[in-house]
């Protein structure tokens, strides 16, 4: 695969390869839809058969073992690509369809994350911190995530780049060792996501920790 390039569409970041390849498995699950239907439909099978008897068999998709937000899935050729999104939602057909012309000119994306993406290295306080939460007060994990993601300004922890990891990762690694404070609950509840039924009692909530 060639260089990946991702972009925030209404909060959702999106993957794009810079010669204009789009994960359309990303995509159709943010709008809970899947990639294969599309490409079953009569009129995608119609379009395919134009393209070919036009430009000849070109590659018009591949796969790519593994989950989406580390790069698997099933990844559409440009020419499909704006014809797929309209199939999900015709505003973000148009994002996407300026999102492609600005790859093919090697112009930045509009919300593209300019910052370099943080390493699962430099995130490790983040899983850590998520694992200590759950022994410690039964926080489930993706509470976890989503308030850790939500501080940071981010939307998953694959997306986020070093400039968002450097706000919570101190915050993370305070809570994975033990030596948290109220002030990094703090930042935390003000995201509003650990509000949460099922877990345990958590600093600031009023009552005690969950006992080992």
């Amino acid at each position: 695969m060639t260089a990946l390039v991702t972009a925030e569409y209404q909060g959702v970041a999106f993957s794009f390869q810079d010669d204009g390849w789009f994960n359309a498995t990303a995509a159709a699950k943010r709008y809970g839809k899947e990639a294969g239907e599309w490409l079953r439909l009569p009129t995608t099978v119609e379009y395919l058969g134009a393209i070919a008897r036009k430009h000849g068999k070109i590659p018009h998709l591949k796969t790519k073992r593994g989950r989406p937000d580390l790069g698997g899935g099933t990844w559409l050729h440009p020419k499909l690509a704006v014809m797929f999104a309209r199939w999900l939602d015709v505003d973000f057909a148009l994002w996407c369809d300026d999102q492609i012309e600005h790859l093919l000119r090697g112009e930045p994306l509009d919300g593209e994350l300019a910052d370099e993406l943080s390493t699962v290295a430099e995130r490790m306080p983040l899983y850590l911190a998520a694992a200590h939460a759950l022994r410690r007060f039964r926080l489930a994990f993706p509470v976890s995530y989503r308030a850790f993601n939500a501080a940071a300004g981010s939307t998953n922890f694959r997306f986020m780049t070093k400039g968002q990891a450097s706000r919570v990762v101190p915050v993370a690694a305070r809570i994975a060792s033990g030596t948290d404070t109220l002030d990094d609950w703090r930042l935390l509840h003000a995201t509003g996501q650990l509000s949460t039924t099922g877990a345990g009692q958590l600093p600031l909530s009023g009552f005690e920790e969950v006992a080992d």
